[in-house]
């Protein structure tokens, strides 16, 4: 069985933005603080993901992207005294996306259809076959402090400090969320599989053989399989329709140390130094996860 398939692309504007910000300010004259900014917002417009089927189905299931990834800092240095300075650093890192703006999902009500031979049908919730277009918002935020303390006294400059980060994970995805699912193919015990087969079909290979059993029961209206799948409620913490699989999680990590850089002789210096890590365990915040926690 020859089969090609083919892709209609809906027109898809792209709109990038770049801002970009720096502020430094010598509060006195031992005190100067600093504040930056890098921003980045992409608008992918509905359609760039393409559909299965031409027409109306072009502009109904076709979606969008939002993607809003930034950098900002803020740090603040003070000079303490000529031998003693202190600098404060703290930062976020985010790249929130929001996936397949504009999903309508009334459009695949009260089914799903799976056709055979990867054939669209039309009322699959695809963006190619095997991969949802259901909406799906995301971020994954890291928020890190670190302070540093450095002193020169004599041949010895010391240093000390700490810094401390927190990542946290949030997403959403949609998925079935209560919609059947129906699948068409010929099971076992249907009495056509004894019309194909290679005593009526002489030489005909597996892949062949399946391949007209799966036409066939597309032709007949075979359905070999009802599907349906709930997601569980991360307020509730019951099964529910209509609700998304919610992923929250968050992981703590810190770490301190001190070192010294000592300059012996004009031809000799000597590092040392101590530092001492602590990572978190990745933990679920919602209270949602199945899996247990060790």
């Amino acid at each position: 069985l020859f089969r090609n398939r083919l892709r209609w692309v809906a027109p898809s504007p792209v709109t990038n933005q770049f801002p970009t910000a720096r502020i430094d300010y010598q509060v006195t004259e031992k005190l100067r603080v600093s504040v930056s900014d890098t921003y980045n917002h992409n608008v992918n417009a509905k359609g760039f993901r393409g559909t299965v089927l031409p027409g109306i189905f072009t502009q109904e299931q076709s979606v969008g992207q939002i993607s809003n990834p930034y950098i900002a800092n803020a740090s603040a240095t003070w000079t303490i005294s000529p031998n003693k300075v202190n600098e404060f650093n703290f930062g976020i890192q985010s790249n929130q996306e929001t996936f397949n703006i504009g999903y309508d999902r009334s459009l695949f009500q009260p089914r799903l259809l799976n056709f055979p031979l990867n054939l669209p049908s039309g009322l699959e919730v695809t963006n190619g076959l095997g991969f949802g277009i259901t909406f799906q918002p995301r971020n994954n935020p890291i928020y890190n402090f670190a302070d540093n303390y450095y002193y020169q006294r004599g041949n010895h400059s010391f240093s000390f400090g700490g810094n401390y980060m927190r990542s946290v994970v949030h997403q959403g995805t949609l998925g079935d969320a209560g919609t059947p699912r129906y699948s068409f193919g010929v099971v076992g015990n249907d009495p056509i599989n004894s019309i194909f087969n290679s005593t009526t079909l002489p030489n005909i290979s597996n892949d062949a053989r399946n391949d007209a059993l799966a036409l066939y029961a597309l032709l007949t209206g075979r359905v070999s399989n009802v599907a349906k799948s709930v997601n569980v409620d991360e307020k509730t913490k019951q099964f529910a329709e209509d609700q998304p699989v919610t992923i929250r999680e968050r992981q703590t990590s810190f770490g301190l140390y001190a070192q010294d850089s000592w300059r012996a002789s004009r031809s000799l210096t000597i590092n040392y130094g101590l530092r001492w890590d602590f990572q978190g365990d990745v933990f679920n915040t919602n209270d949602i996860y199945t899996s247990p926690s060790l």
